[in-house]
């Protein structure tokens, strides 16, 4: 049905009928959408295709610019086509979820900005919990932090990597980590403010000129001090706005960080290798001979194969003293001519080396 224009004068209930009849149109080709989807869930299990595919979503939502979907903010409309995706792909699949817990938290809202609302999702209570999860079947799919823009790679995650496992870097994302002050009454009545010691810190000018006679305690998680906060209304914490919708505590204040563009960097571990999509990103380790210019070697490579590394980072053997790896991004992935030469030649220059995984880079 082709849409009315409505008169300049029209009233309220003539615009909200308008309105009803484009929800029922929109609803209309949701369905049409995930009857589709559903054929092509059935197409890849006859053959074998997994049923996660980031490349094909990140397709979809790098469609989505700031002048095509005007006067709509253009993260209001990849949030509905994110849970679009995620309600389709939940008719293939309902995907099984890690993440580094407790609930509530940054990771959980990065989990949850890849996979939307149509999955299921389990918080492991730490890092080392959560792999063996993924090692063990307990979880198929995990999202975990791998570095912060102002405190570098996160080592554990880099050190759970080195162990392996049955599963593959299938998905890179990025999270902006923005701080609410969430409360039951505004800042300046609150007699205390808990939160995790790292998030008081980055909001700690903010609170010193909104909220000075409230005592700054820390907690084990930025989920606790919501939860503490939902219990006292003198009490504040500094947390995500899905820990004050999971507890119902309103948030009062939002982006209290004292320094803005924190951004985080996330990982999707999967069972599957993921398909080129022409913007990928490959991430190995590199094991050296303990000799001098072993690394220049390594470098030499990717320089001679034109492949741009975007992360170098090295990290001690768990098990072997005082020897180390190297983590190393490479753009291309590991089925492109280049990069498969390159690391067959990186092969021939150091002791060994791991492919973790080739994935589509993440938008933005």
């Amino acid at each position: 049905m082709p849409l009315q224009t409505p008169p300049a004068d029209a009233d309220i209930p003539a615009l909200r009928a308008l309105i009803d009849q484009i929800d029922e149109q929109m609803l209309t080709l949701l369905i049409s959408r995930a009857r589709l989807a559903y054929q092509v869930g059935q197409y890849k299990q006859k053959h074998g295709i997994p049923v996660y595919v980031p490349g094909r979503e990140r397709e979809i939502l790098e469609r989505l610019t700031e002048e095509m979907v005007h006067p709509v903010p253009l993260r209001g409309a990849l949030a509905v086509f994110r849970e679009a995706i995620s309600a389709c792909r939940a008719l293939e699949e309902v995907p099984l979820v890690a993440f580094l817990g407790p609930e509530a938290t940054f990771t959980e809202v990065a989990a949850r900005q890849v996979w939307g609302a149509c999955a299921d999702y389990r918080a492991f209570e730490s890092l080392d919990a959560l792999f063996d999860g993924l090692r063990s079947g307990d979880a198929v799919f995990g999202v975990v932090p791998i570095e912060n823009s102002t405190a570098g790679t996160i080592r554990e995650v880099l050190d759970q990597l080195a162990e392996g496992g049955d599963y593959r870097i299938v998905g890179e994302s990025y999270l902006d980590i923005h701080h609410n002050l969430l409360a039951q009454r505004p800042a300046d009545q609150l007699a205390k403010i808990l939160s995790k010691d790292a998030a008081l810190d980055q909001c700690r000018a903010w609170l010193r000129m909104n909220a000075p006679q409230a005592q700054l305690v820390p907690m084990a998680s930025t989920a606790a001090g919501v939860e503490a906060a939902a219990a006292d209304p003198t009490v504040g914490a500094i947390g995500t706005e899905l820990a004050g919708e999971r507890y119902g505590v309103p948030v009062q204040a939002r982006n209290i960080e004292d320094i803005k563009g924190n951004r985080t960097r996330f990982f999707t571990l999967g069972p599957t290798w993921s398909q080129p999509t022409g913007d990928d990103k490959t991430t190995i380790i590199i094991y050296l001979d303990d000799r001098p210019g072993s690394l220049v070697a390594a470098l030499e490579v990717l320089r001679r194969h034109q492949l741009n590394m975007s992360m170098i980072e090295s990290r001690p053997l768990r098990h072997t003293p005082f020897e180390y790896a190297f983590f190393v991004d490479i753009e291309g992935h590991l089925d492109d001519e280049a990069a498969s030469a390159g690391i067959k030649d990186l092969e021939v220059v150091c002791r060994r080396v791991r492919v973790l995984g080739s994935y589509a880079k993440a938008r933005g």
